[in-house]
């Protein structure tokens, strides 16, 4: 994938984690004000330990501009915070190793990246990174978590992993943060060594150019000869963005592998396909997800080939 951080204005670079979210903008303060229906009034909890207080609350921050941004409508149990535990905890476990991070719709989502490993040489320069991308939301929409990525320099893909952790503590000891560090690294280590087992299978497998087409047909199938225009020009739009990767993938480091035919339908996939209106969203949502069907395919069809 291509760096979900680096295709928004609302990002940042930065070493220090808490720097970047003071860069980003993350750091806004969160308020909050009972759910009203008709007429003003407010239905409240009857019995147990939020006896008396709201059944719903509104959270919202303060733009710029002096308008209000919804952020949820929660039980009152909700935490009125902002990011700064995530990021606090992302510094403590690994320091001065964000990347970027990046705001989204408003301060409902957070996401931003770690460098936790030093590059690894697949062969011929090609080299990968092992890294995190972590996740969390104040619109409920994204678990707070990190997930293992194996960033590919040549085409600056993020190659998913695996979800690694999933950190809900609000408060960590240094014991607890020695503890996850290992867990985390531990994680993403065994996950990178399975992988690179995997590419180094891909790059042993040569795979001619109307080999790759003759996947591609099968697992990305022309439309019917009667199809709608819209969906014949969609899939003529996904076919450029293949056929462009492939060319890029054919000056590479694995030109003319399985490892080079993967990582061109990935990117295609993931850099292509998602065009449009919440981009960095959807990419994001492919890592969380492992959603991307046509690579899996791609990689299956090559291993067959084993």
């Amino acid at each position: 994938m291509a760096d979900v951080m680096m295709t928004s204005r609302n990002t940042t670079e930065s070493g220090n984690a808490v720097d970047a979210a003071i860069d980003a903008g993350a750091l806004f303060e969160v308020h909050s004000t009972p759910m009203e229906i008709e007429g003003g009034f407010v239905p409240t909890i009857h019995g147990g330990m939020y006896e008396g207080q709201p059944m719903r609350k509104v959270t919202y921050r303060e733009m710029d501009n002096g308008s209000k941004k919804v952020l949820n409508i929660a039980h009152p149990s909700f935490p009125e915070s902002n990011y700064l535990q995530v990021v606090e905890t992302a510094e403590a476990l690994f320091p001065d190793s964000t990347t970027n991070m990046v705001v989204l719709e408003d301060g409902g989502r957070l996401l931003f990246s770690q460098e936790i490993g030093e590059a690894i040489d697949l062969g011929n320069g090609d080299e990968i990174k092992p890294s995190l991308l972590w996740t969390a939301s104040l619109d409920s929409t994204w678990a707070t978590g990190c997930h293992g990525l194996a960033e590919r320099a040549f085409c600056s893909n993020q190659l998913p992993l695996a979800k690694v952790h999933m950190m809900a503590r609000r408060t960590i000891n240094h014991d607890s943060t020695l503890a996850y560090r290992a867990q985390i690294l531990a994680g993403v280590m065994d996950q990178i060594e399975v992988f690179v087992q995997n590419v180094s299978t891909l790059r042993g497998i040569t795979l001619s150019k109307s080999q790759f087409d003759t996947i591609i047909s099968k697992i990305l199938p022309a439309p019917a000869d009667d199809a709608h225009g819209k969906t014949v020009n969609a899939y003529a739009k996904k076919m450029a963005a293949v056929n462009y990767y492939y060319g890029e993938e054919a000056g590479g480091p694995a030109a003319g592998t399985a490892w080079a035919a993967f990582n061109a339908i990935q990117s295609a996939e993931s850099h292509s396909f998602t065009e449009g209106k919440n981009q960095i969203r959807k990419q994001a949502d492919i890592i969380i997800k492992e959603d991307q069907p046509l690579t899996v395919e791609m990689e299956r069809a090559c291993l067959a080939l084993a």
